[in-house]
Parts: C-alpha cells; sequence; structure tokens
C-alpha cells in the first residue's frame, strides 16, 4: 500500500496533500478577493496590500512544498533515504 507524503513539522506529521489542497483553497479564495477589490472604487490601500501579502505568502509555502515533495520522489526512486 502506498502512502502519502507528509512532512515532520515540530514532532507532527502532516500529510502534504491536506496542506496543499488548503493552500490551494487559500489561493483561489484570496485571488477572487483581490480581484474584487481591484473591480471596486479605490479603498483601503492597506487591506489590498494584507491580501496580496497573504497570497504570495501562501503560494512561496506552495511552491516550497511542492519542491520538497519533488525531491523526496526522487530520492525514493534513486533508492536514497534523506535524513
Amino acid at each position: 500500500m502506498s502512502r502519502s507524503p507528509s512532512l515532520v513539522i515540530d514532532n507532527q506529521s502532516v500529510k502534504f496533500e491536506a496542506i496543499t489542497q488548503r493552500l490551494q483553497k487559500d489561493i483561489a479564495f484570496l485571488s477572487e478577493r483581490l480581484e474584487m477589490l481591484e473591480n471596486q472604487p479605490p479603498g483601503s490601500t492597506l487591506v489590498r496590500k494584507t491580501y496580496a501579502d497573504m497570497l504570495e505568502n501562501r503560494r512561496s509555502v506552495l511552491k516550497w512544498l511542492s519542491d520538497y515533495n519533488s525531491g523526496e520522489q526522487e530520492d525514493k526512486s534513486d533508492g536514497r533515504r534523506q535524513s
């Protein structure tokens, strides 16, 4: 049986799939929210910046997880084990 890749954070195993799905939902929400704010009359630039920063952070984490998971998969296919 194949196990879902996971990452250990603070002694807790976290499933990549669950984190990835949550990040994708957050990214979709923040993207829609920013688009909506862009189509409204000028408002609070602080709110827009906050959403944009949150979106950038989530995209960065998603990319990091993707890169990390790709490295794990390559190591497994090479028969190597990461420590």
